[in-house]
């Protein structure tokens, strides 16, 4: 038992008047609820956070092509202009 756990069984048994059997049933069936709904979270985020990943992923990979296209065009733009700068003389 963890001390979060321990001080809810004081009060259960002291303040409540709870037997030392029921204080520990209730306690530990309060565990499980946490620990069972923790879990269901935990695995409900790693969905959400591998989603958002694959998007992202998505948008990056969007991202890098136009920028890509962007350098093409701007280094074609150069060598043409350079190459007319050699043929005018």
């Amino acid at each position: 038992m963890n001390i979060a756990q321990i001080k809810l069984y004081d009060i259960l048994r002291n303040d409540l008047s709870l037997t030392e059997e029921k204080a520990l049933q209730f306690v530990e069936v309060i565990d499980e609820v946490i620990v069972d709904e923790v879990k269901t979270n935990a695995s409900e985020y790693k969905s959400l956070i591998k989603e958002d990943l694959l998007q992202l992923e998505i948008k990056l990979k969007d991202k890098i092509s136009d920028q890509f296209k962007w350098v093409i065009g701007v280094f074609l733009t150069l060598a043409l202009m350079i190459i007319g700068l050699y043929l005018k003389k």
